[in-house]
């Protein structure tokens, strides 16, 4: 099948008035199949086809279908966690930005898809030479955030969304806030532990944000299994019987167990390895699994996937922050609508101390 000569807007514009695939073709007076082949780019339409959905929709034939922009370089915004990255990235566009962030991640081991190939970098901006038509990438949404089950959104969106991918970055909790305030990102995944907390990092943002529960689960003391060691409670940090695994700074993780050691009466200097840190909980699984270290904070769900033991700490809320103004980009209403997926819910459920009562619940 050969490229199509056109740059298609129809779903876009269908979605901005509110129209289904069905309604749009029943008012065009062509087939939904036809319709649903023209918006994902599979075929090129008639003159009497693109003036037919011209017509129902109210607009103009170059409104719908523009010629492909000439083979040139997208001038991007590089994501902080480019640092001197080179090579395949992905791609979302945030407001009037196009974000770049690296392909490779502690998200996802190996290689994955690409968006595009960072050809020149100036400073935190640079060039890249896009792989995939630049009207599927602006329906990309880009997400930060540290909870391994926006995994789970990222696979199954491909299975049920023609257009456009979930692009996940796995960030801190701070640094997803840090990204969202900077137009980095569509959405934050972020938890802490307590609703104070939580408060306190929203008003770094600096714009009225909504608050969409993802999720509620189990977050403790991850080690090998049989506890070999005999660990117990943080006190047992400060001991030098067992080698501990901290989290990045800023991260919900970080804050937790700084908190238990204040309450413990432990001061951090007591503590060997402290300044030791991994960036994902499954980072920290891993080296336990490996012999690397003994013990680290983490998800009950990544302990059980890892085969290690787990020793509970407390239930967190990980919650999705949604800029207002974003609250209409097509692509995020769809992925709020997402949250209530059949095959997701069961995903997420079937998630070892993953609670879904209040999934796609706003909560603020």
């Amino acid at each position: 099948m050969t490229e199509p000569t056109c740059v298609c807007h129809v779903g876009a514009l269908r979605e901005r008035l509110g129209i289904s695939q069905a309604e749009l073709a029943r008012r065009a007076g062509l087939s939904r199949q036809l319709v649903n082949m023209v918006e994902r780019g599979r075929i090129v339409p008639s003159v009497l086809t693109a003036l037919a959905l011209a017509d129902a929709l109210e607009c103009t034939v170059p409104d719908l279908f523009q010629k492909p922009q000439a083979d040139h370089p997208l001038e991007v915004t590089l994501s902080s966690a480019l640092h001197s990255h080179e090579g395949p990235v992905r791609l979302a566009l945030v407001g009037e930005r196009w974000i770049a962030i690296p392909v490779a991640g502690s998200e996802a081991a190996g290689f994955g898809e690409a968006d595009g190939d960072l050809v020149a970098r100036r400073g935190n901006s640079g060039s890249v030479k896009i792989l995939q038509p630049e009207a599927q990438l602006r329906q990309n949404i880009l997400v930060a955030g540290c909870d391994p089950a926006l995994g789970i959104v990222r696979d199954l969106w491909r299975t049920s969304h023609g257009d456009g991918r979930v692009r996940w970055q796995n960030l801190s909790s701070t640094a997803a806030l840090k990204a969202l305030a900077a137009g980095e990102a569509h959405i934050a995944g972020v938890h802490f532990p307590d609703e104070k907390a939580e408060q306190r990092a929203l008003k770094t943002l600096g714009a009225e944000a909504v608050v969409v529960r993802f999720a509620r689960w189990d977050q403790g003391w991850m080690i090998r299994r049989g506890n070999p060691l005999g660990f117990r409670s943080v006190e047992d940090l400060a001991s030098n019987r067992v080698r501990f695994l901290n989290r990045v700074d800023g991260s919900g993780s970080r804050l937790l167990i700084d908190g238990l050691l204040e309450k413990a009466g432990v001061n951090p200097s007591e503590v060997p390895l402290y300044s030791t840190v991994a960036s994902s909980h499954f980072d920290c699984a891993g080296a336990i699994r490996e012999g690397r270290a003994d013990v680290a904070m983490g998800l009950k769900a990544v302990a059980e996937s890892c085969d290690l033991d787990f020793l509970p700490v407390q239930e967190v809320a990980f919650d999705l922050i949604i800029p207002k103004t974003l609250l209409d980009f097509a692509p995020v209403a769809r992925l709020l609508d997402f949250l209530q997926n059949r095959d997701f819910r069961r995903q997420l459920d079937g998630l070892p101390g993953y609670g879904t009562q209040e999934t796609g619940k706003i909560v603020s």
